[in-house]
This record gives structure tokens, C-alpha cells and sequence, in this order.
């Protein structure tokens, strides 16, 4: 990802929205980024997880601490779908290069019909400027709570924010930072933008979860600082290019070992 690019337009007064498209682009998702964003549940607890399409091959994605420990299809991994949670086999777990990110790619037996699934691209997200409303979707863990209409079974929330900040200083685990509301159970789900550009929707990156801030009391009159944790409205999340990488990290590996 061309971090210093994504900088220099965010900021640039040359960048400029027929109001129509933004419109357009803020007030709806496509209906297969909700089905094909999926509960999962691990020894870890609940999050959220996605399939995409990456040249013609189907992965998981989802948040590297909602899978951490995870090695083999020894361990029992499951998803929501139908009303009830499904065991499935996990092939193998691929991480990013820098231990870092929190992101994990599964190599599951789900499938996803091409035209369906959540496409993928390698040319980076060097159009999303800082201010722009980008999506977020998972499951609220509490209670699990999901849409079902128009005939789909479970499908994710859809929550909003925009693009507040990112740390690039280091490339190899780039940090999203967006304001909005996170919470529980959407770690591991994904942050959508949409390429004005390209017009379309893109991935931007993986939810890890939100900053803390210390909930502050009224004494006397005056706030105190105490050490009841509240979520502060910044959702934090990694860039889907390391997700990337892992995938095509693995795939050299492959074509290493099937080499003569």
C-alpha cells in the first residue's frame, strides 16, 4: 500500500466528489459483504470473521487473537450459520509477516461462489481519504445479534464511522484508527471503504477492536479520573494488505515445495 500517496490525497484540495457518487456511496452496502461476513467462535470466545475470493482461491479472514493458538484442524473452530453453530475444518492458519498485526487468514473447506464472494485486490487502497465514511461489520457477541431477511439466513451488522487516522510508520503492520462505535464480538470483521475511483466498495482492513479510556466520576464536583474502562469511539484496525501478504506468502511456500 502507497502510504505516502494515501497521505499526500487525503490532504490534497485537488481531490475532488461529484455529490451524487458520495451519496450514492454512503447511504448503502452490498448485500454479500453482510453474508459472507460470518460469527465464529473459538476456545477464544465469539468475533466475527470473512470470506473472500484472492485469485481464485477462498479464505477466512478474520482477527489474529480470535484465533490465537490455533495451529491445526485439531482444534474445534465453528461458524453461525442457519441458526446454529457449525463445526468446520481448518486446513491451515496463516499469519502476516509482522507478528504485529492482528490479523489471522484461515484456509477453511467453506466455499464461495467467485461472483459472490468478497473480492480481493493486490493493487492496494490508495483512494480512501481521511474524513470518508467507511463501513464496519460483525456480530454484537452478547447475544449474537443478526439481520435475516430477503431470503438470507444470518447476516452482520453493518455499523458506519469515517476514516479518522493511521499510523504507516511501520509498513509491515499499518494501524487503522476510525471513528465510531465498536463492540464486542466484531473483532476479526471487516472495514469496508468505497473507491470513488473505481466505484465500487473495497477492504480496507481487519477490526482488531476499540481504545480504552478511563471513565471519569463526579466527586465534590469535580471529575476524577477512575479505572472503570469505556470504550472511547475509536475502532482500531490493521490494513487488509497483510492479510494479502499471508495469502501470498503461503502460496510461494507452496510452489517452493512443488518445485523439482
Amino acid at each position: 500500500m502507497n502510504w505516502k500517496k494515501l497521505c499526500l490525497m487525503a490532504f490534497s484540495t485537488a481531490v475532488l466528489f461529484s455529490l451524487p457518487l458520495v451519496a450514492n456511496a454512503q447511504d448503502a452496502l452490498p448485500i454479500g459483504f453482510l453474508v459472507h461476513t460470518l460469527a465464529i467462535k473459538t476456545a477464544n470466545g465469539i468475533g466475527s470473521s470473512f470470506l473472500v475470493n484472492h485469485k481464485g482461491k477462498t479464505y477466512l479472514v478474520t482477527a489474529g487473537h480470535v484465533v490465537r493458538g490455533l495451529a491445526s484442524a485439531d482444534t474445534p473452530v465453528q461458524i453461525f450459520q442457519d441458526g446454529a453453530w457449525r463445526p468446520i475444518h481448518i486446513v491451515k492458519v496463516l499469519h502476516p509477516p509482522s507478528a504485529k498485526v492482528d490479523i489471522a487468514v484461515l484456509k477453511t473447506e467453506l466455499e464461495a461462489k467467485p461472483s459472490e464472494a468478497i473480492q480481493l485486490d493486490d493493487d492496494g487502497n490508495e483512494d480512501v481519504t481521511m474524513g470518508q465514511s467507511v463501513w464496519f461489520l460483525g456480530y454484537p457477541s452478547a447475544e449474537l445479534l443478526h439481520s435475516y431477511f430477503q431470503g438470507h439466513k444470518e447476516m452482520a451488522f453493518v455499523k458506519r464511522g469515517s476514516m479518522s487516522a493511521m499510523d504507516g510508520k511501520d509498513p509491515d503492520a499499518v494501524i487503522l484508527y476510525i471513528d465510531g462505535i465498536n463492540n464486542k464480538g466484531f473483532s476479526g470483521g471487516p472495514i469496508v471503504y468505497f473507491d470513488v475511483n473505481k466505484h465500487e466498495y473495497r477492504i480496507i482492513g481487519v477490526v482488531e477492536g476499540y481504545k480504552f479510556e478511563n471513565a471519569e466520576e463526579l466527586i465534590g464536583g469535580k471529575a476524577v479520573e477512575t479505572k472503570l474502562l469505556v470504550n472511547s469511539g475509536i475502532l482500531v484496525g490493521y490494513s487488509i494488505d497483510h492479510a494479502i501478504q499471508a495469502m501470498e506468502q503461503d502460496e510461494k511456500k507452496s510452489a517452493a515445495a512443488k518445485a523439482p
